[in-house]
């Protein structure tokens, strides 16, 4: 939470020293972080989805845990002879959360190269369009010098506070939960 209140102070800052510099790169500079946006809380939203959808299964798991390894049921377990039926169910079911799980990622680490990619391109429109500012007259090179560092500054700011507001969502935060229901 600390990082969003954080964040959210630098993006102030830096939208007002754009505002000052060059309104007409604020639009484009907000239209850069956009698929990040998207992506953090996509991600943020698939994990926790994830993790609710599979919570009894979960239970199941640990449950079968404790009978497979606590001291008391042991004895009860290898009276009638459940040690394989327990550890091949706890197997199956691992197997089938590692398997979610690696498709969850999968799918988030192609969102990730496709926003990343998608936001690297608007960057490197966004600085050709500075270069065309300046040689065109429209800006000093000091003032696309001082874009330049708000764009850098952004870079870190902005991930920053995505990751923040997944990491919220991910785990449950009251404000989210009525979006993941969506």
């Amino acid at each position: 939470m600390v990082q969003l209140i954080q964040g959210s102070t630098n993006l102030l800052a830096v939208v007002v020293a754009l505002w000052i510099v060059q309104p007409l790169l604020l639009p484009l500079i907000g239209l850069a972080f956009v698929p990040l946006a998207v992506s953090a809380l996509g991600g943020g939203r698939e994990m926790y989805l994830l993790n609710a959808g599979w919570t009894p299964r979960e239970r199941e798991r640990n449950y079968l845990r404790g009978l497979l390894t606590d001291r008391e049921p042991a004895k009860e377990v290898r009276a009638f002879e459940l040690t394989r039926f327990l550890r091949s169910r706890y197997d199956r079911l691992y197997a089938a959360y590692l398997a979610d799980l690696r498709g969850m990622l999968r799918r988030r680490a192609l969102v990730g190269l496709g926003t990343s990619g998608l936001t690297g391109l608007v960057v490197v429109g966004l600085l050709m369009l500075l270069v065309f500012m300046v040689t065109d007259g429209r800006m000093t090179l000091a003032q696309a010098g001082a874009a330049l560092a708000a764009v850098l500054m952004l870079g870190f700011t902005v991930p920053m506070m995505l990751m923040a507001a997944g990491q919220l969502y991910e785990c449950g935060h009251p404000l989210w939960i009525p979006m993941a229901q969506r």
